[in-house]
Protein backbone atom coordinates (compact mmCIF):
# COMPACT_ATOMS: atom_id res chain seq x y z
CA UNK A 1 0.00 0.00 0.00
CA UNK A 2 1.48 3.63 -0.80
CA UNK A 3 1.17 6.55 0.97
CA UNK A 4 2.24 10.12 0.48
CA UNK A 5 3.45 12.03 2.37
CA UNK A 6 3.27 15.33 0.68
CA UNK A 7 0.78 15.95 -0.61
CA UNK A 8 -34.88 -18.02 6.33
CA UNK A 9 -35.48 -20.91 7.83
CA UNK A 10 -37.32 -19.68 4.27
CA UNK A 11 -34.35 -19.47 2.26
CA UNK A 12 -33.03 -16.55 0.81
CA UNK A 13 -33.43 -13.08 -0.44
CA UNK A 14 -33.38 -11.17 -3.35
CA UNK A 15 -33.96 -7.61 -3.76
CA UNK A 16 -33.77 -4.74 -6.26
CA UNK A 17 -32.06 -1.97 -4.18
CA UNK A 18 -33.09 1.44 -5.18
CA UNK A 19 -30.47 4.73 -4.48
CA UNK A 20 -30.94 7.97 -5.21
CA UNK A 21 -30.53 8.62 -9.34
CA UNK A 22 -27.83 10.83 -10.22
CA UNK A 23 -28.43 13.61 -12.11
CA UNK A 24 -25.67 15.56 -13.87
CA UNK A 25 -25.93 19.43 -14.85
CA UNK A 26 -25.25 22.84 -13.20
CA UNK A 27 -27.29 26.10 -11.85
CA UNK A 28 -24.40 28.02 -12.96
CA UNK A 29 -25.20 32.02 -12.57
CA UNK A 30 -21.81 32.89 -13.66
CA UNK A 31 -21.19 33.84 -17.35
CA UNK A 32 -18.90 30.77 -17.98
CA UNK A 33 -15.92 29.77 -20.15
CA UNK A 34 -15.70 27.07 -22.62
CA UNK A 35 -12.63 25.78 -21.56
CA UNK A 36 -11.50 25.40 -17.70
CA UNK A 37 -9.02 27.62 -16.37
CA UNK A 38 -5.23 26.00 -16.91
CA UNK A 39 -5.02 24.85 -13.47
CA UNK A 40 -7.96 22.29 -13.79
CA UNK A 41 -6.25 18.93 -13.56
CA UNK A 42 -8.43 16.62 -12.14
CA UNK A 43 -7.14 13.12 -11.36
CA UNK A 44 -10.31 11.51 -12.27
CA UNK A 45 -13.12 9.46 -9.98
CA UNK A 46 -15.60 10.95 -7.41
CA UNK A 47 -15.30 13.28 -4.97
CA UNK A 48 -16.46 12.60 -0.87
CA UNK A 49 -16.16 15.37 1.55
CA UNK A 50 -16.31 14.82 5.42
CA UNK A 51 -16.46 17.92 7.48
CA UNK A 52 -17.30 19.38 10.84
CA UNK A 53 -18.25 22.81 11.88
CA UNK A 54 -20.83 22.01 14.75
CA UNK A 55 -18.10 22.41 17.35
CA UNK A 56 -14.88 24.40 18.43
CA UNK A 57 -13.35 25.69 14.67
CA UNK A 58 -16.55 27.03 12.81
CA UNK A 59 -14.28 27.02 9.40
CA UNK A 60 -16.14 24.48 7.94
CA UNK A 61 -18.79 26.79 8.08
CA UNK A 62 -17.16 28.59 5.03
CA UNK A 63 -14.89 26.03 3.99
CA UNK A 64 -18.24 24.01 2.85
CA UNK A 65 -19.30 26.24 0.54
CA UNK A 66 -16.13 27.15 -0.31
CA UNK A 67 -14.99 23.51 -1.45
CA UNK A 68 -18.06 22.87 -3.34
CA UNK A 69 -17.82 26.44 -5.30
CA UNK A 70 -14.67 24.98 -6.25
CA UNK A 71 -15.48 21.37 -7.63
CA UNK A 72 -18.52 23.74 -9.48
CA UNK A 73 -16.54 26.19 -10.58
CA UNK A 74 -14.07 23.88 -12.03
CA UNK A 75 -17.32 22.00 -13.93
CA UNK A 76 -16.70 19.00 -11.43
CA UNK A 77 -20.17 19.37 -9.93
CA UNK A 78 -21.02 15.85 -10.97
CA UNK A 79 -17.70 14.15 -9.32
CA UNK A 80 -19.18 14.71 -5.86
CA UNK A 81 -20.94 12.38 -5.31
CA UNK A 82 -21.17 12.39 -1.21
CA UNK A 83 -21.07 15.42 1.26
CA UNK A 84 -20.95 14.67 5.10
CA UNK A 85 -20.89 17.84 7.60
CA UNK A 86 -21.18 18.17 11.01
CA UNK A 87 -19.40 15.48 11.95
CA UNK A 88 -18.34 16.16 15.84
CA UNK A 89 -20.94 13.71 17.24
CA UNK A 90 -20.41 13.36 20.82
CA UNK A 91 -20.45 17.18 21.47
CA UNK A 92 -21.77 20.01 19.69
CA UNK A 93 -22.64 23.42 19.52
CA UNK A 94 -26.03 24.44 18.74
CA UNK A 95 -25.06 27.79 16.97
CA UNK A 96 -22.40 26.02 15.05
CA UNK A 97 -24.66 23.38 13.82
CA UNK A 98 -27.39 25.33 12.72
CA UNK A 99 -24.60 27.31 10.77
CA UNK A 100 -23.69 24.28 8.93
CA UNK A 101 -26.81 23.14 8.09
CA UNK A 102 -27.32 27.08 6.72
CA UNK A 103 -24.63 26.62 4.72
CA UNK A 104 -25.61 23.12 3.51
CA UNK A 105 -28.98 24.56 2.24
CA UNK A 106 -27.01 27.57 0.61
CA UNK A 107 -24.98 25.29 -1.72
CA UNK A 108 -27.91 23.10 -3.05
CA UNK A 109 -30.24 26.37 -4.00
CA UNK A 110 -26.78 28.21 -4.76
CA UNK A 111 -24.65 25.92 -6.89
CA UNK A 112 -27.01 23.04 -7.87
CA UNK A 113 -25.92 20.44 -6.11
CA UNK A 114 -28.45 17.45 -5.25
CA UNK A 115 -30.13 17.83 -2.08
CA UNK A 116 -30.21 13.89 -1.74
CA UNK A 117 -26.12 14.01 -1.82
CA UNK A 118 -25.47 15.70 1.19
CA UNK A 119 -25.72 14.71 4.99
CA UNK A 120 -26.28 16.34 8.11
CA UNK A 121 -23.95 13.45 10.08
CA UNK A 122 -24.83 14.30 13.93
CA UNK A 123 -28.89 14.40 12.83
CA UNK A 124 -28.31 11.10 11.41
CA UNK A 125 -25.37 9.25 11.29
CA UNK A 126 -26.37 6.08 9.99
CA UNK A 127 -27.99 7.79 6.83
CA UNK A 128 -24.62 9.37 6.23
CA UNK A 129 -22.53 6.18 7.15
CA UNK A 130 -24.75 4.02 4.74
CA UNK A 131 -24.17 6.76 1.92
CA UNK A 132 -20.88 7.24 2.61
CA UNK A 133 -20.19 2.79 2.39
CA UNK A 134 -22.02 2.46 -0.78
CA UNK A 135 -20.07 5.10 -2.71
CA UNK A 136 -16.64 3.40 -1.58
CA UNK A 137 -18.34 0.23 -2.76
CA UNK A 138 -18.25 1.32 -6.12
CA UNK A 139 -14.93 2.56 -6.25
CA UNK A 140 -12.78 0.97 -9.32
CA UNK A 141 -9.50 1.59 -10.34
CA UNK A 142 -11.47 3.38 -13.50
CA UNK A 143 -13.59 5.14 -10.80
CA UNK A 144 -11.42 5.68 -7.85
CA UNK A 145 -12.82 7.95 -4.83
CA UNK A 146 -10.73 10.40 -3.30
CA UNK A 147 -11.95 11.27 0.27
CA UNK A 148 -11.52 14.84 1.45
CA UNK A 149 -11.24 15.03 5.79
CA UNK A 150 -12.07 18.16 6.77
CA UNK A 151 -12.76 16.81 10.23
CA UNK A 152 -12.76 14.05 13.11
CA UNK A 153 -11.81 10.84 10.93
CA UNK A 154 -14.28 9.01 12.96
CA UNK A 155 -16.87 9.31 10.40
CA UNK A 156 -14.81 8.52 7.55
CA UNK A 157 -13.38 4.94 9.72
CA UNK A 158 -17.01 4.37 10.34
CA UNK A 159 -17.72 4.07 6.11
CA UNK A 160 -14.37 2.62 5.35
CA UNK A 161 -14.90 -0.25 8.62
CA UNK A 162 -18.10 -0.82 7.33
CA UNK A 163 -16.83 -0.86 3.66
CA UNK A 164 -16.44 -3.71 0.98
CA UNK A 165 -12.77 -4.27 1.19
CA UNK A 166 -11.53 -4.97 -2.04
CA UNK A 167 -13.32 -1.30 -2.86
CA UNK A 168 -10.10 0.05 -0.92
CA UNK A 169 -7.51 -0.14 -3.21
CA UNK A 170 -8.77 2.67 -5.17
CA UNK A 171 -9.66 5.35 -2.26
CA UNK A 172 -7.82 7.75 -0.91
CA UNK A 173 -8.08 9.67 2.08
CA UNK A 174 -6.32 13.06 2.20
CA UNK A 175 -5.68 15.27 4.96
CA UNK A 176 -3.71 18.47 6.21
CA UNK A 177 -4.48 18.78 9.92
CA UNK A 178 -3.08 16.85 12.41
CA UNK A 179 -5.71 17.99 14.39
CA UNK A 180 -8.69 16.46 12.69
CA UNK A 181 -6.13 13.33 12.31
CA UNK A 182 -6.32 12.74 15.51
CA UNK A 183 -9.01 14.75 17.68
CA UNK A 184 -11.77 12.66 19.00
CA UNK A 185 -14.77 13.77 20.88
CA UNK A 186 -15.97 10.82 21.94
CA UNK A 187 -13.48 9.58 24.32
CA UNK A 188 -12.01 5.52 24.06
CA UNK A 189 -14.94 4.57 21.68
CA UNK A 190 -12.84 7.59 19.14
CA UNK A 191 -10.73 6.56 16.00
CA UNK A 192 -8.13 8.60 14.23
CA UNK A 193 -6.02 8.61 11.61
CA UNK A 194 -3.96 5.87 12.96
CA UNK A 195 -6.84 3.75 13.00
CA UNK A 196 -6.81 4.22 9.22
CA UNK A 197 -3.79 2.79 8.99
CA UNK A 198 -4.99 -0.37 9.59
CA UNK A 199 -6.97 -0.61 6.38
CA UNK A 200 -3.79 -0.06 4.39
CA UNK A 201 -3.28 -2.84 3.70
CA UNK A 202 -6.38 -3.39 2.07
CA UNK A 203 -4.96 -1.26 -0.26
CA UNK A 204 -6.54 2.39 1.13
CA UNK A 205 -4.36 5.12 0.69
CA UNK A 206 -3.74 7.84 3.09
CA UNK A 207 -2.26 11.49 1.75
CA UNK A 208 -1.08 14.24 3.75
CA UNK A 209 -0.57 17.61 2.35
CA UNK A 210 0.46 20.95 3.36
CA UNK A 211 -2.15 22.63 6.17
CA UNK A 212 -3.75 25.50 4.74
CA UNK A 213 -3.30 27.10 7.54
CA UNK A 214 -0.24 27.75 7.02
CA UNK A 215 1.08 26.70 3.29
CA UNK A 216 1.63 30.32 1.78
CA UNK A 217 1.75 33.20 4.97
CA UNK A 218 -0.56 35.69 3.96
CA UNK A 219 -1.85 34.41 0.75
CA UNK A 220 -2.97 31.00 1.49
CA UNK A 221 -6.90 30.09 2.95
CA UNK A 222 -6.69 31.41 6.23
CA UNK A 223 -5.56 34.68 5.83
CA UNK A 224 -6.62 38.72 6.82
CA UNK A 225 -9.84 39.72 5.72
CA UNK A 226 -8.87 42.14 2.88
CA UNK A 227 -7.81 39.54 0.54
CA UNK A 228 -10.47 38.49 0.04
CA UNK A 229 -12.60 41.83 -0.07
CA UNK A 230 -13.28 41.01 -4.34
CA UNK A 231 -15.58 37.80 -2.68
CA UNK A 232 -17.03 39.99 -0.32
CA UNK A 233 -18.16 42.95 -3.14
CA UNK A 234 -18.43 40.30 -6.15
CA UNK A 235 -21.17 41.18 -8.61
CA UNK A 236 -22.38 37.46 -8.41
CA UNK A 237 -24.64 37.47 -5.28
CA UNK A 238 -23.63 33.63 -5.08
CA UNK A 239 -20.04 34.13 -4.70
CA UNK A 240 -20.57 37.07 -1.96
CA UNK A 241 -22.97 35.10 -0.35
CA UNK A 242 -19.67 32.42 0.25
CA UNK A 243 -17.77 35.05 1.91
CA UNK A 244 -20.90 35.82 4.58
CA UNK A 245 -20.85 32.36 5.55
CA UNK A 246 -17.26 33.13 7.01
CA UNK A 247 -17.10 33.01 10.95
CA UNK A 248 -14.11 35.31 11.85
CA UNK A 249 -15.15 38.63 11.31
CA UNK A 250 -15.48 39.88 14.61
CA UNK A 251 -13.30 40.85 17.51
CA UNK A 252 -9.42 39.49 17.64
CA UNK A 253 -10.43 36.81 14.60
CA UNK A 254 -10.58 39.50 12.08
CA UNK A 255 -9.80 36.80 8.98
CA UNK A 256 -11.00 34.88 6.37
CA UNK A 257 -10.52 31.02 6.55
CA UNK A 258 -12.02 28.68 4.66
CA UNK A 259 -9.00 26.82 5.08
CA UNK A 260 -9.66 22.89 4.28
CA UNK A 261 -11.49 23.82 0.81
CA UNK A 262 -7.36 24.07 0.11
CA UNK A 263 -7.43 20.46 0.19
CA UNK A 264 -10.44 20.40 -2.62
CA UNK A 265 -8.52 23.20 -4.86
CA UNK A 266 -5.36 20.77 -4.26
CA UNK A 267 -7.20 17.61 -5.81
CA UNK A 268 -8.41 19.56 -8.51
CA UNK A 269 -5.35 21.26 -9.86
CA UNK A 270 -3.87 17.33 -9.89
CA UNK A 271 -4.01 15.94 -7.00
CA UNK A 272 -0.81 13.41 -6.41
CA UNK A 273 -0.02 14.38 -9.95
CA UNK A 274 1.19 17.97 -9.10
CA UNK A 275 -2.17 19.62 -7.36
CA UNK A 276 -1.13 23.15 -6.51
CA UNK A 277 -1.00 23.05 -2.05
CA UNK A 278 -0.01 26.90 -1.41
CA UNK A 279 -3.78 28.11 -2.80
CA UNK A 280 -5.34 30.99 -1.59
CA UNK A 281 -7.40 33.97 -2.69
CA UNK A 282 -5.69 34.64 -5.90
CA UNK A 283 -6.26 31.22 -7.01
CA UNK A 284 -9.76 30.89 -5.71
CA UNK A 285 -10.54 34.33 -7.80
CA UNK A 286 -9.03 33.44 -10.90
CA UNK A 287 -11.43 30.18 -10.52
CA UNK A 288 -14.52 31.36 -9.24
CA UNK A 289 -14.17 34.53 -11.40
CA UNK A 290 -13.70 32.33 -14.71
CA UNK A 291 -15.69 29.23 -14.13
CA UNK A 292 -15.35 26.67 -16.64
CA UNK A 293 -18.56 24.62 -15.51
CA UNK A 294 -19.46 24.68 -19.18
CA UNK A 295 -23.28 25.64 -20.48
CA UNK A 296 -25.54 26.58 -18.12
CA UNK A 297 -28.40 24.68 -17.00
CA UNK A 298 -30.98 26.23 -19.49
CA UNK A 299 -28.26 25.79 -22.54
CA UNK A 300 -28.78 21.73 -21.57
CA UNK A 301 -31.19 19.19 -22.56
CA UNK A 302 -32.89 17.93 -19.65
CA UNK A 303 -33.06 14.80 -18.64
CA UNK A 304 -34.49 12.61 -15.47
CA UNK A 305 -34.03 9.05 -15.29
CA UNK A 306 -37.66 7.67 -15.41
CA UNK A 307 -36.96 3.56 -15.23
CA UNK A 308 -35.36 2.27 -12.62
CA UNK A 309 -35.40 5.17 -10.56
CA UNK A 310 -31.35 5.20 -9.25
CA UNK A 311 -29.02 2.24 -8.54
CA UNK A 312 -29.81 -1.49 -8.59
CA UNK A 313 -28.60 -4.63 -7.32
CA UNK A 314 -29.61 -7.48 -9.17
CA UNK A 315 -28.96 -11.10 -9.53
CA UNK A 316 -27.25 -12.57 -12.79
CA UNK A 317 -30.56 -13.81 -14.22
CA UNK A 318 -31.58 -10.09 -13.78
CA UNK A 319 -33.74 -8.62 -16.34
CA UNK A 320 -33.17 -4.25 -17.11
CA UNK A 321 -35.03 -2.03 -18.91
CA UNK A 322 -34.32 1.73 -18.88
CA UNK A 323 -36.23 4.70 -19.92
CA UNK A 324 -35.33 8.38 -19.94
CA UNK A 325 -37.21 11.75 -20.15
CA UNK A 326 -35.62 14.15 -22.45
CA UNK A 327 -36.35 17.74 -23.42
CA UNK A 328 -35.46 20.56 -24.77
CA UNK A 329 -36.92 23.63 -26.65
CA UNK A 330 -34.09 23.28 -29.71
CA UNK A 331 -35.51 19.88 -30.20
CA UNK A 332 -33.63 16.40 -29.10
CA UNK A 333 -31.13 14.56 -31.81
CA UNK A 334 -30.54 11.69 -29.92
CA UNK A 335 -30.56 9.81 -26.86
CA UNK A 336 -27.38 7.20 -26.72
CA UNK A 337 -26.70 4.46 -23.78
CA UNK A 338 -23.56 3.48 -22.51
CA UNK A 339 -22.43 0.60 -20.57
CA UNK A 340 -19.04 1.29 -18.81
CA UNK A 341 -18.46 4.08 -21.25
CA UNK A 342 -18.77 1.88 -24.50
CA UNK A 343 -21.66 2.95 -26.68
CA UNK A 344 -24.65 0.69 -27.14
CA UNK A 345 -27.34 2.01 -28.93
CA UNK A 346 -29.01 5.56 -29.47
CA UNK A 347 -32.78 6.30 -30.11
CA UNK A 348 -33.79 9.25 -31.70
CA UNK A 349 -37.73 9.78 -31.07
CA UNK A 350 -39.82 8.89 -27.96
CA UNK A 351 -40.21 7.16 -25.84
CA UNK A 352 -35.83 6.96 -24.96
CA UNK A 353 -35.69 3.25 -23.87
CA UNK A 354 -33.96 0.30 -24.07
CA UNK A 355 -34.44 -3.14 -22.92
CA UNK A 356 -38.08 -2.74 -23.39
CA UNK A 357 -40.37 -5.86 -24.58
CA UNK A 358 -41.01 -3.62 -28.04
CA UNK A 359 -37.24 -2.84 -28.22
CA UNK A 360 -35.48 -4.74 -31.14
CA UNK A 361 -33.12 -6.70 -28.66
CA UNK A 362 -35.13 -6.80 -25.41
CA UNK A 363 -31.84 -8.42 -23.80
CA UNK A 364 -29.47 -5.65 -25.04
CA UNK A 365 -28.90 -4.66 -21.13
CA UNK A 366 -29.23 -8.30 -19.70
CA UNK A 367 -26.28 -10.61 -18.87
CA UNK A 368 -23.91 -8.95 -17.54
CA UNK A 369 -20.83 -10.19 -15.47
CA UNK A 370 -21.29 -10.15 -11.75
CA UNK A 371 -19.48 -6.57 -10.10
CA UNK A 372 -20.26 -3.07 -10.59
CA UNK A 373 -21.28 -1.57 -13.86
CA UNK A 374 -22.27 2.02 -15.02
CA UNK A 375 -25.40 2.86 -16.84
CA UNK A 376 -24.68 5.91 -18.82
CA UNK A 377 -27.22 7.94 -21.10
CA UNK A 378 -26.39 10.72 -22.99
CA UNK A 379 -28.66 13.21 -24.43
CA UNK A 380 -28.04 15.52 -26.80
CA UNK A 381 -30.26 18.39 -28.44
CA UNK A 382 -30.28 20.07 -32.00
CA UNK A 383 -27.62 22.54 -31.13
CA UNK A 384 -25.36 19.74 -30.06
CA UNK A 385 -25.73 20.63 -26.26
CA UNK A 386 -25.55 17.32 -24.26
CA UNK A 387 -26.73 16.20 -20.66
CA UNK A 388 -26.56 12.83 -19.00
CA UNK A 389 -27.72 10.68 -16.13
CA UNK A 390 -26.03 7.64 -14.68
CA UNK A 391 -26.63 4.98 -12.28
CA UNK A 392 -24.89 2.05 -11.41
CA UNK A 393 -26.24 -1.53 -11.99
CA UNK A 394 -24.56 -3.92 -9.38
CA UNK A 395 -24.79 -7.73 -10.72
CA UNK A 396 -24.76 -9.95 -7.22
CA UNK A 397 -24.62 -13.83 -6.66
CA UNK A 398 -27.77 -14.73 -4.39
CA UNK A 399 -28.85 -17.88 -3.41
CA UNK A 400 -32.38 -17.49 -3.30
CA UNK A 401 -35.00 -15.20 -2.54
CA UNK A 402 -37.15 -14.64 0.53
CA UNK A 403 -39.75 -11.45 0.99
CA UNK A 404 -40.56 -9.55 4.37
CA UNK A 405 -43.00 -7.46 5.37
CA UNK A 406 -45.99 -6.57 2.70
CA UNK A 407 -46.16 -7.97 -0.95
CA UNK A 408 -44.48 -4.59 -2.30
CA UNK A 409 -41.33 -4.81 0.12
CA UNK A 410 -38.66 -7.24 0.33
CA UNK A 411 -35.34 -8.08 1.76
CA UNK A 412 -31.95 -8.75 0.70
CA UNK A 413 -28.46 -8.98 2.13
CA UNK A 414 -25.81 -8.96 -0.74
CA UNK A 415 -23.26 -10.40 -2.17
CA UNK A 416 -24.68 -13.60 -0.52
CA UNK A 417 -21.75 -15.70 -0.54
CA UNK A 418 -19.60 -13.37 0.41
CA UNK A 419 -16.13 -13.29 0.79
CA UNK A 420 -15.45 -9.19 0.40
CA UNK A 421 -15.45 -8.68 3.79
CA UNK A 422 -19.16 -7.38 4.43
CA UNK A 423 -23.16 -8.08 3.47
CA UNK A 424 -24.73 -5.25 2.88
CA UNK A 425 -28.88 -5.06 3.44
CA UNK A 426 -30.81 -3.18 1.38
CA UNK A 427 -31.99 -0.80 4.03
CA UNK A 428 -31.36 -0.36 7.34
CA UNK A 429 -32.97 -3.16 9.60
CA UNK A 430 -32.20 -4.93 13.67
CA UNK A 431 -30.58 -7.94 12.91
CA UNK A 432 -28.89 -10.94 14.80
CA UNK A 433 -25.88 -13.05 13.40
CA UNK A 434 -25.88 -16.99 14.34
CA UNK A 435 -23.55 -19.30 13.65
CA UNK A 436 -24.18 -22.91 12.12
CA UNK A 437 -24.88 -24.15 15.72
CA UNK A 438 -27.02 -21.36 16.84
CA UNK A 439 -24.73 -19.16 19.33
CA UNK A 440 -25.32 -15.64 18.38
CA UNK A 441 -22.02 -14.13 17.10
CA UNK A 442 -23.10 -10.65 16.28
CA UNK A 443 -25.76 -8.40 16.25
CA UNK A 444 -26.52 -4.96 15.00
CA UNK A 445 -28.65 -2.05 14.13
CA UNK A 446 -27.46 -0.90 10.43
CA UNK A 447 -27.15 -2.09 6.58
CA UNK A 448 -23.71 -3.32 7.15
CA UNK A 449 -22.43 -6.56 8.74
CA UNK A 450 -18.62 -6.51 8.77
CA UNK A 451 -17.25 -9.93 8.35
CA UNK A 452 -13.65 -9.63 8.48
CA UNK A 453 -13.45 -11.62 11.56
CA UNK A 454 -16.05 -14.15 10.65
CA UNK A 455 -14.89 -18.02 9.48
CA UNK A 456 -16.05 -19.01 6.29
CA UNK A 457 -19.06 -21.23 7.19
CA UNK A 458 -23.05 -21.12 6.99
CA UNK A 459 -24.51 -18.96 9.30
CA UNK A 460 -28.16 -17.46 9.71
CA UNK A 461 -29.45 -13.82 10.37
CA UNK A 462 -32.52 -12.91 12.31
CA UNK A 463 -33.77 -8.92 10.27
CA UNK A 464 -36.43 -7.75 11.84
CA UNK A 465 -38.05 -4.80 9.86
CA UNK A 466 -40.41 -2.98 11.90
CA UNK A 467 -43.31 -6.01 12.65
CA UNK A 468 -42.36 -8.02 10.41
CA UNK A 469 -39.36 -10.64 10.64
CA UNK A 470 -37.47 -13.08 8.65
CA UNK A 471 -34.62 -15.99 9.34
CA UNK A 472 -32.81 -15.37 6.30
CA UNK A 473 -29.14 -18.12 5.63
CA UNK A 474 -25.66 -16.77 4.41
CA UNK A 475 -22.53 -18.13 3.76
CA UNK A 476 -19.00 -16.66 4.21
CA UNK A 477 -16.17 -18.18 2.34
Amino acid sequence: MKRFNEVGKRGFLFFIGVCLMTIHGVYAQNTVNDTCVPEINFPGGRIAMSFDGNQHDPDDVGALPMSLAFTWAAGLQDKVTIVEHSNHICDVNNVLHEKMQESAAGVIERFGYDANRIFDFYSDPDAATDAFVAEINKSTANNPLWIIGGGPMESIWRAVSQSDKSALSNVSVISHSIWNQEHGDCGDDSHNWEDLRAFEENGLTLIEITNQNSSNGDDDFNTPREKWDWLRDNEDANLAWIHSRDQFDTGSFVKFDPSDSGMVYWLITGGPNGGNEKGGPTEAQNLLENPCSGQTNEDKPMIALKIPSGDQVLPLDYDLNVEVELNDPNGIAKAEIFINDNPLRAERVPPYEWGHDGSSNPEELNGLPIGEHEIKIIGTDNTGATNEVSFMLNVVEVLSTSTIGSENSSFVVYPNPSSSGAFTFSEKAKWELFAAHGVKVLEGNSRTIATDNLSTGLYFLKARIGASEDVLQLLVR
